[in-house]
């Protein structure tokens, strides 16, 4: 897992996604990796964070007010309508 977290912050566009992909298929996808993601600078990073968060339509009062701020800010109607 450590490989991937420590790539997935520098990584950009195609290279990003796969290693969020891959984080969450070995399981190493948690609120708090999804807290930092929710400020990554891919945009697609962003919106994919949000949509796995809410895959099971839950989510903790911390992830909550994590999606609220998000929301206010995220200038990118892509990761807004996740």
């Amino acid at each position: 897992m450590a490989p991937i977290l420590e790539r997935i912050g520098s990584a950009r566009g195609q290279t990003a996604l796969e290693l969020l992909w891959a984080l969450n298929a070995s399981d190493g996808f948690s609120e708090n990796v999804a807290a930092d993601l929710l400020r990554h600078p891919d945009r697609f990073v962003r919106a994919w964070t949000v949509r796995l968060l809410c895959d099971d339509y839950m989510v903790t009062s911390s992830i909550a007010a994590g999606l609220a701020e998000l929301a206010g800010r995220e200038p990118y109607v892509e990761v807004r309508k996740q």
